[in-house]
C-alpha cells in the first residue's frame, strides 16, 4: 500500500469538493482523509493501491461539477500507524439522531486531522 498527500487549489471550497472526494475515493477502495485549508485550498491523503491513487489524483484535477481546479500538488507520504479515515461532518441541523457524522470517524482521526475534515475508513 502507498499513500500520497495532495493539495488542490482553485474554487474548491463551498462546491461539495470534499464530499465528492470521499465518494470517489470509496469507489476506488482508497482510505485517507480530506479537509479544507484556511488558504482556500483542499488537502487530501489517499492510501491504497498506486494505480487507484493515480486515478484519484487525475479525477481531482477536474473535481465536481461546480469546482474550478487551478493546480494540484502531490507528494508521497508515509501512512501513520493505520491512521487513515474518509467521512463528512454534517451541519448540526442535518445530523441524524445519535450520529455526529454521515460516517463514523474515530476520535483519533478527528483529533489528528481536525473537526472540518472528512474521513474514509
Amino acid at each position: 500500500m502507498t499513500s500520497r498527500l495532495v493539495r488542490i487549489k482553485g474554487r474548491v471550497q463551498g462546491v461539495w469538493y470534499r464530499s465528492w472526494t470521499v465518494e470517489e475515493a470509496v469507489k476506488r477502495n482508497l482510505r485517507g482523509w480530506v479537509r479544507n485549508r484556511q488558504d482556500g485550498s483542499v488537502e487530501a491523503l489517499f492510501a491504497g493501491e498506486a494505480a487507484a491513487i493515480d486515478e484519484m489524483i487525475a479525477l481531482c484535477r477536474k473535481g465536481p461539477r461546480l469546482a474550478r481546479v487551478d493546480s494540484i500538488a502531490s507528494e508521497p507520504t508515509v501512512e501513520g500507524d493505520g491512521l487513515v479515515c474518509l467521512a463528512v461532518p454534517r451541519p448540526v441541523g442535518h445530523r441524524q439522531a445519535g450520529s455526529e457524522n454521515e460516517h463514523d470517524v474515530t476520535s483519533e482521526c478527528r483529533s489528528a486531522i481536525g473537526p472540518r475534515s472528512l474521513a474514509v475508513e
